[in-house]
């Protein structure tokens, strides 16, 4: 944290790069997604501390892109974008003025939000279903 008496306005931009696993739990993603949920809370918590020195921090939070990585997962990836799409969402948040959270697609990041918000009953259940062979 920047420590003066004298705070002045600085300015300029601090990005996170996430995922839309940092808002849930998934199976055979355990470090992935607490790494990500981390990320989260750390990035939402510099934003608050930076905001009155005038420093923006965003945090960008895509679902699957194709990559040589993603290339070798063994799991089902849903709505797997191209680095040309993920680039062009990107570029138009951040070019947004009061945006934080710059996710996409829509359909994907209000799936793993309306998992977040479920009792965790519930959310077991469904996640759970989905880890069955």
């Amino acid at each position: 944290m920047i420590k003066s008496k004298n705070r002045k306005k600085l300015g300029g931009s601090i990005v996170n790069m996430s995922s839309q696993m940092g808002h849930v739990g998934g199976p055979n993603r355990t470090t992935y997604c607490s790494t990500k949920f981390a990320l989260e809370g750390f990035t939402k918590s510099l934003a608050i501390e930076l905001a009155p020195n005038g420093i923006r921090v965003n945090s960008i939070c895509p679902t699957f892109i194709k990559t040589p990585m993603t290339d070798k997962n063994k799991f089902s990836m849903p709505m797997i974008k191209s680095p040309e799409y993920a680039a062009e969402k990107m570029f138009i948040g951040l070019t947004k003025k009061n945006m934080f959270e710059i996710h996409f697609p829509k359909a994907f990041t209000i799936m793993m939000k309306l998992l977040k918000i479920m009792p965790n009953r519930l959310y077991f259940f469904i996640v759970g279903r989905g880890t069955k062979k």
